[in-house]
């Protein structure tokens, strides 16, 4: 009896520890979907090797590098066409032009884009130095001031004409003129408002305001009167007076458009040089000596 019960109990056991071996082996028969493996297979649907970003990188900047701008062939191209083109002339760096008419001692702004293809023309023209003529493109480089006058057939009439014809009010032929650099002084006055100075920086700005934003008009051709005009009615008039290095002394006055309302049609104004002993009396653009008398009203509050 106690043979039968200790039998009983080996094969129990055996039959216990075979029961236990087979449910130890089941893992290694699911190894194949396991997390890992899973993700090892990822490369193939959805590649992210080390060679292909980078490379991704190089054709696609923004990409790799969040706010960078990709660098385009269109972007190249529109930003080549915003910026002015280097020019030099007789070994000087042009910094801006602008085209004369010497009779009426007008000017317009010429853009250097217009010039680049014409620079062997301009120097060409310059050694031939034929001033029979009244047109002629003022050069400003880095050195100094150039005019090159257009004789009778030359090729650079058309980029004249292009330059002139695109500016419907025409700046003032003496204030294109001048060389910023050669000023020493500058006084501006009008009813409510005086400045006078010879910080450069603020010549400069000044300068550059009556180059370009003081405009006549052109279907009023100016008078030369061969002597200085002396202003009648000081109270409501407005001068710019400027002093050159040479001695010379540029005197431009006027007196409309006193309440900063603009005259109808333009008013008077007259441009006064020492060393010619000439005045040239232009009809401004309508409103142009109202924004001149706010810019000195605005440059006397500010200094």
């Amino acid at each position: 009896m106690k043979l039968t019960r200790r039998l009983c109990a080996l094969l129990l056991a055996a039959l216990l520890m075979l029961a236990a071996a087979g449910c130890s082996s089941e893992p290694s028969s699911t190894a194949s979907d396991s997390p890992s493996a899973s993700s090892s297979s990822q490369p193939e649907e959805f590649p992210s090797e080390p060679e292909e970003s980078s490379s991704e990188a190089e054709e696609l900047p923004s990409e790799a590098e969040p706010g960078s701008v990709p660098e385009t062939p269109a972007d190249s191209g529109s930003s080549s066409q915003a910026a002015q083109p280097t020019l030099t002339f007789q070994g000087e760096t042009v910094l801006e032009a602008a085209a004369l008419d010497y009779d009426l001692h007008f000017t317009a702004d010429c853009p250097l884009t217009l010039l680049e293809p014409v620079m062997d023309d301009l120097t060409e023209a310059a050694e031939a130095n034929d001033d029979s003529g009244s047109r002629a493109i003022i050069l400003f480089t880095d050195a100094g001031r150039h005019y090159v006058w257009l004789g009778e057939g030359s090729p650079l009439h058309s980029v004249w004409e292009s330059a002139y014809n695109a500016q419907s009010e025409k700046n003032l032929h003496w204030y294109t003129h001048m060389t910023t650099s050669k000023i020493t002084e500058i006084t501006m006055s009008c009813n409510l408002g005086e400045i006078t100075t010879s910080d450069p920086a603020l010549i400069a700005q000044i300068s550059d305001y009556l180059k370009h934003n003081l405009t006549a008009t052109p279907s009023k051709e100016p008078e030369i009167v061969d002597s200085i005009i002396n202003p009648n009615t000081p109270s409501s008039l407005y001068d710019v007076t400027i002093q050159f290095d040479s001695g010379v002394k540029y005197w431009g006055h006027g007196y409309g458009e006193y309440a900063m309302t603009p005259d109808p049609g333009g008013s008077t104004y007259y441009l006064y040089s020492s060393d010619l002993g000439q005045t040239i009396v232009y009809t401004l653009s309508e409103g142009s000596a109202a924004k001149l008398r706010q810019f000195i009203i605005d440059l006397s509050q500010n200094a």
